[in-house]
């Protein structure tokens, strides 16, 4: 059975930051979304959609983007 989660009005910022891409995403927005990365559950949201085949195909090429991944990866190998 799915659990249902409550909205997160954050997270539904930083999504809609991410899908009205045109240069550079607000990588700001989501790192300050993310914070501490204690939030596996935060971190969990973002990788899956940084990761996804629409975003993936198409903006997955800027460095900033790669370092946030590099970091969700090793904390969520703590977790």
């Amino acid at each position: 059975m799915n659990k249902i989660t409550p909205r997160d009005p954050l997270w539904e910022e930083v999504k809609e930051s991410l899908s009205n891409y045109r240069n550079n995403i607000n990588i700001d927005l989501v790192r300050k979304y993310l914070g501490d990365f204690s939030d596996p559950v935060k971190v969990r949201k973002v990788s899956n959609y940084l990761t996804g085949s629409t975003f993936f195909m198409s903006r997955f090429n800027q460095m900033e983007i790669c370092e946030l991944m590099k970091d969700m990866r090793m904390r969520l190998k703590q977790v």
